[in-house]
């Protein structure tokens, strides 16, 4: 269970078991709650990450979940 520390716009922050804070982003849009732990290192970034969601929360995807969707899959080869 994360350690809440903080508060930020985007609603609060934690330490990792590192010591680095962690931003959380926690919003309720549409009657639809989002909760997700930002890869943002400090909170300048998790500011941009806050205003990508608000643009569009059903389609908010955090850095590791674009790259995944970017990740474009070989073509099997068959022998």
């Amino acid at each position: 269970m994360p350690q809440w520390n903080g508060q930020w716009p985007g609603e609060r922050t934690c330490l990792d078991r590192h010591g680095n804070t962690c931003w959380q982003l926690e919003r309720m849009h549409n009657g639809v709650r989002y909760s997700r732990r930002l890869e943002a290192r400090n909170e300048s970034e998790a500011l941009a990450e806050l205003a990508l969601f608000e643009r569009d929360p059903n389609a908010y995807l955090t850095k590791s979940q674009a790259a995944r969707k970017a990740a474009v899959p070989l073509p099997q080869v068959h022998l």
